[in-house]
């Protein structure tokens, strides 16, 4: 199976900035991996779109990115990054 990988930027968080281009493909997309601040949290992004796109039939997977100010390599090995990435894994080759 192949498949596409497209990340986009979701703009300052008013919905009404989301460029169309950004629409269209999340439109496109059957699957949406978005970032969570917190592990038990919710996802500020996936808010965001959601006032703009409706969502329904897709496959939605909220994958935890600590976001800290900080500075410095926060990668882990191991850690949190690790087991989003080997979810994502999973998820892409199914």
């Amino acid at each position: 199976m192949t498949g596409r990988l497209s990340v986009i930027g979701i703009g300052p968080g008013d919905p009404e900035l989301l460029t169309l281009k950004a629409v269209r493909v999340i439109k496109e997309s059957p699957v949406l991996c978005v970032p969570k601040g917190r592990e038990e949290g919710s996802s500020l992004a996936l808010s965001i779109v959601q006032k703009a796109v409706t969502l329904e039939g897709k496959e939605i997977i909220e994958a935890h990115f600590p976001m800290r100010k900080t500075r410095g390599s926060q990668e882990q090995p191991g850690g949190t990054q690790e087991s989003e990435k080997d979810e994502l894994d999973t998820k892409w080759n199914e």
